[in-house]
């Protein structure tokens, strides 16, 4: 495609393999035309505080922010420090947002969440709801092993719903997740537990990609093994049992430190 300017819309044309909606598909949209994406733009640039007030008033807001401090910036050094803040004295809490304020609307029967898996037969899904209540039993979870708000929670996870839950999850209690890809080698986990120093790391025993077989857990306990020469040592490793890959009684196992999700 033509390089375009920023705000400006491609012309209709089948250069472009644009394809219009029709009226009443369009009507059903939150943003209906390109003229009201244009307008909203226009908007956000000459009124940002205005325009991402009602956006941010849409949410669930335990606390709202000082309305003379919907957004400050300061990108001159000359000036003082570089700092960028946005609805300072506002507190929310993220999981809520993403969750319970559907469930609390009447919505907990919609599905939140869609899943599929290593091969066609492998799916599922989740209600508003359902998530909920997997969210919360982890979050109680990490509550009671003494993780607080502020502590670091490891998460090395395969595309299944535990990685999101185990997000909510923390973002519920106000952890900090730090989301390892489960492609990473075990120097890069333990560079990681190193760096953060977590109070928990959140796995699962194996994952298929394709054909082969990735055992995970194996992979975690290396990372902890070495993390623990550099002086960090996890107390535990919550470690879910993906059944499609792996049962319980072919995965390595260490008493007292891992402990299973189900």
């Amino acid at each position: 495609c033509a390089a375009t300017v920023l705000g400006e819309p491609l012309p209709a044309s089948d250069d472009h393999g644009l394809v219009h909606p029709s009226a009443d598909f369009a009507a059903q949209a939150l943003v209906s035309s390109p003229q009201q994406y244009l307008e909203m733009y226009q908007r956000s640039i000459d009124d940002p505080a205005g325009f991402w007030s009602e956006i941010a008033e849409t949410f669930y807001w335990k606390q709202k922010w000082s309305p003379e401090e919907v957004c400050t910036e300061n990108l001159d050094v000359t000036k003082g420090p570089i700092k960028i803040e946005w609805f300072k004295g506002g507190k929310t809490n993220i999981c809520h947002n993403a969750v319970d304020r559907y469930v609390e609307a009447g919505d907990g029967a919609k599905i939140a969440m869609y899943w599929e898996g290593n091969e066609p037969d492998q799916d599922g899904k989740l209600t508003y709801s359902e998530l909920l209540d997997k969210v919360c039993q982890l979050a109680n979870y990490l509550k009671s092993v003494g993780v607080e708000k502020g502590d670091a929670v490891v998460i090395y996870l395969p595309m299944l719903m535990e990685l999101p839950i185990a997000m909510l999850a923390c973002a519920r209690i106000g952890a900090v997740h730090s989301v390892v890809f489960a492609g990473f080698s075990a120097d890069a986990i333990a560079q990681r537990i190193t760096d953060c120093k977590p109070k928990v790391v959140i796995t699962c025993n194996a994952v298929k990609r394709g054909q082969k077989l990735i055992p995970l857990k194996d992979i975690v306990d290396a990372s902890l093994v070495e993390s623990a020469k550099n002086g960090v040592t996890v107390g535990i490793c919550l470690t879910y049992e993906n059944q499609l890959a792996m049962k319980k009684e072919d995965t390595q196992w260490i008493a007292g430190r891992d402990v299973w999700w189900q």
